[in-house]
């Protein structure tokens, strides 16, 4: 950030974090908490906005509104989430969100799911709306991955003996990413398919963990690789090796691990509770979604996969067509859009 703003990149230090609730999950508003930040709200002041844009409606949002407010300075709002992530907001989190959003100019919504919940639930009219600010690395791994050697990715293979189709997850390994789901998915493909089945691979680590591992044990799921944790500029590789992503989070607002599957070719399994899914995966055209909830819909979409294998290459190839509206470019466009929206331009 330096390198690229120089002077305009203002580094505060002395946060702090107020836990109000000791309640903390993973799934989204199961927690509250209030940070703290010396000199904020004077240094944003002091540096002369045209416009602010904040990164949501709490955390550093709440210092980001007060000094648009007292400036009145125009008031640009990044926003993420679905009605399904925000399913637990409760009255007091959407009523100040309700309010932010009366001051905003402008919400920047990731994609359809966000705009629906800023319509509907926040009452944001829409010509005060622009969605499309997400977007993955898709470009530096897509560069690594045309660098891996063919001879490598075979040994692989072969050293696991992995099966194709070979289905791949990456993810933090918690409750919310829905990998017990995923298991038991598993297990009624496989014992369905006896032995005509391919492989998985589990990428990530998190404290899930042992539980998953003795899962797999107790159960005696077949063909089931946990591979731990690797490095971010290593993760190419598995998507590489892979046929199909398959994303069964129980909540997300938009998982990058699908667009960065996409734009190396991959068709996409995505979870109904993935706020990506309406604008990256289409039914049958370069995946399917699916609810994790329901183990047998996973199941039979892992067991077409596994009958119509040559289907996959050709979905892949939609897959990289419909990730190129969402790169880094496209995002930061809606987001100057979104700035000249706010000072009234077009």
């Amino acid at each position: 950030m330096d390198e690229i703003l120089g002077r305009r990149f203002i580094a505060l230090p002395g946060e702090k974090l107020f836990c109000v609730s000791w309640r903390k999950g993973e799934f989204a508003n199961t927690g509250f908490q209030i940070p703290y930040q010396p000199r904020l709200i004077k240094t944003i002041v002091e540096s002369s906005p045209d416009v602010i844009i904040s990164e949501g409606f709490f955390q550093w949002g709440l210092a980001a509104f007060r000094a648009a407010v007292r400036r009145n300075i125009p008031f640009v709002i990044t926003y993420e989430r679905t009605a399904h992530t925000e399913r637990n907001a409760g009255f007091l989190r959407t009523r100040y969100r309700r309010l932010c959003a009366r001051y905003a100019k402008v919400i920047c919504c990731n994609g359809f799911l966000s705009k629906e919940y800023c319509l509907q639930v926040l009452n944001v009219p829409e010509e005060r709306i622009v969605t499309g600010v997400m977007a993955a690395d898709t470009e530096n791994i897509t560069k690594r991955v045309q660098l891996i050697d063919e001879g490598e990715k075979t040994a692989f293979r072969a050293g696991l003996s992995l099966k194709h189709p070979i289905f791949l997850f990456i993810g933090r390994l918690i409750r919310l990413k829905g990998i017990s789901e995923l298991l038991r998915s598993w297990e009624i493909y496989t014992e369905k398919s006896n032995q005509l089945n391919g492989s998985l691979i589990i990428v990530g680590e998190g404290p899930e963990h042992s539980h998953i591992e003795e899962k797999i044990k107790a159960r005696g799921l077949k063909d089931v690789h946990l591979l731990g944790s690797v490095r971010y500029s290593d993760i190419g590789f598995y998507y590489s090796i892979a046929d199909i992503l398959v994303m069964p989070t129980l909540e997300d607002n938009w998982s990058l691990v699908v667009p960065e599957a996409m734009s190396c070719g991959k068709p996409v399994l995505c979870s109904i509770y993935n706020g990506c899914w309406p604008e990256l995966v289409k039914n049958n055209i370069n995946g399917w979604t699916f609810d994790p909830y329901y183990p047998d819909q996973l199941s039979t979409l892992l067991d077409w996969c596994t009958i119509h294998q040559e289907r996959l290459p050709f979905m892949g190839e939609a897959s990289k067509i419909i990730n190129e509206e969402f790169t880094p470019k496209k995002a930061a466009e809606s987001l100057f859009k979104a700035c000249y929206l706010s000072l009234g331009k077009h």
